[in-house]
């Protein structure tokens, strides 16, 4: 009877190994179904955003609410091939895509002003397709 326990014992180990390893497996996907979940369920999510942009702040308005930030609220920005990325810490951020500026030249002068008002500004388009302030590539 004493080699039944210890081969319980190992069975229930292997047991909860195995499901701490599933839980480390799915972990990001189980993370991305309860986010999109959790969008999904605003009422606001599919609602027309204005933002404007302005060397005072930062405005945005919707049919539910009206959201004005001073510059200095932004603590990091970061730029990607298809829009600016703002933060406010860690877990806060707005998404500018250039899809929606209404001039696609607007791109040069809104890089402009994010540099100028915010300290943490990083450029992570890909490398072949930056572009220089004289229209050159890099």
């Amino acid at each position: 009877m004493a080699g039944f326990g210890a081969w319980a014992g190992g069975f229930v180990f292997a047991g909860m190994l195995a499901i701490f390893a599933l839980v480390l497996i799915f972990a990001q996907q189980l993370e991305n179904w309860l986010l999109v979940r959790k969008l999904k369920a605003t009422p606001q999510i599919y609602g027309e955003v204005v933002i404007l942009l302005s060397n005072e702040d930062y405005f945005a308005q919707s049919n539910a609410q009206e959201t004005r930030l001073n510059w200095s609220v932004f603590t990091r920005a970061l730029h990607f091939e298809d829009g600016f990325l703002l933060f406010q810490g860690p877990r806060l951020y707005h998404w500018l895509p250039f899809a929606a500026l209404v001039n696609p030249s607007q791109i040069a002068e809104l890089e402009s002003l994010l540099r100028s008002k915010i300290f943490d500004y990083s450029d992570h388009r890909k490398k072949n397709s930056r572009t220089l302030s004289n229209g050159g590539k890099v």
